[in-house]
């Protein structure tokens, strides 16, 4: 993120006191800190532990900053601070509350990530909180003027997502298949989770409206070998994927035609470590993925 617009890579961070700290780039490879950033002449601080994310938000090509709180008795816990110096010399102005669904953020220790994640040309907001849920709330406004809906509650295969304590997400295309995936940190534990998405939309699994692909796998957790059950509305090539919780293939098990109806598959594990895994079945049109427990493989 270029801050200064210098052509560099600089950092923002938030801090537990609530400054949003400002390290500039003076090489492509160092860093040298600044003085925490301003809004409005005073430091930005809407509460303890601020969760800055720069984002262009009424898109006039300048930074500016959401900033995270988790103090929702100070008004909502994500404020924005928009630019109005210039690309090169940023200057912020006074915070105002982010709204979705028409009410002020409400949850405790936003962590908030900008990102269109339903792919309809418009940025969206997901937002960690402290009691370890992730939320969509989608863009209804326009590029240069977002209005946010009310959160909706993220899922994965095994429900609603939720990481225990200080979920902190951020959207990229983490295994560069052109679809949007969640990186989600969980407080004081260390993990980092990979939620990896087989659809543009990032939110749900689609309609399924071409072959009709679901499937089930008939033992969880597993030692040795699994069976998946692959229902079909027609004959058609599915390929099968392995994938490490971080988000890493670590084994394609292969293609091969299915026919219409109920079809059965199994290959081994055993040679793979204990462990939790994202195993995913595709086609050309449709994806379904499913967790699966790996237990007494190698250690």
């Amino acid at each position: 993120m270029d801050w200064n617009d210098d052509g560099l890579a600089d950092l923002i961070v938030g801090e537990h006191n609530g400054h949003v700290k400002y390290f500039m780039a003076v090489t492509a490879d160092s860093l040298t800190e600044m003085d925490d950033l301003q809004a409005a002449g005073e430091y930005i601080n809407g509460g303890l532990v601020s969760a800055p994310a720069v984002f262009d938000w009424n898109n006039d090509s300048l930074n500016d900053l959401l900033v995270g709180f988790a103090s929702p008795e100070t008004g909502s816990t994500i404020k924005l601070y928009l630019n109005t110096g210039s690309a090169g010399n940023p200057i912020l102005a006074a915070g105002v509350d982010v709204l979705c669904g028409g009410e002020p953020f409400g949850a405790y220790g936003c962590t908030p990530c900008l990102y269109d994640l339903d792919q309809d040309g418009l940025t969206d907001i997901v937002y960690g909180e402290t009691a370890g849920g992730l939320y969509f709330c989608k863009n209804t406004g326009t590029v240069s003027s977002p209005v946010f809906a009310a959160p909706e509650r993220l899922q994965s295969d095994a429900g609603n997502i939720f990481l225990e304590l200080n979920s902190s997400p951020f959207v990229t295309d983490w295994n560069q298949d052109t679809y949007p995936d969640i990186l989600a940190g969980r407080g004081e534990s260390g993990y980092l989770f990979a939620f990896l998405s087989p659809y543009t939309t990032g939110i749900a699994f689609g309609d399924n409206t071409g072959y009709g692909l679901s499937s089930t796998v008939c033992q969880n957790p597993v030692s040795s070998s699994i069976t998946i059950e692959v229902n079909m509305n027609q004959t058609g090539v599915i390929d099968a994927s392995l994938y490490n919780i971080s988000g890493r293939m670590i084994q394609n098990i292969g293609t091969g035609e299915l026919h219409s109806g109920m079809n059965s598959i199994q290959f081994a594990v055993d040679e793979f470590p204990s462990g939790v895994y994202l195993l995913r079945l595709s086609n050309e049109t449709e994806a379904v993925s499913k967790l699966i427990t790996i237990i007494g493989g190698l250690r």
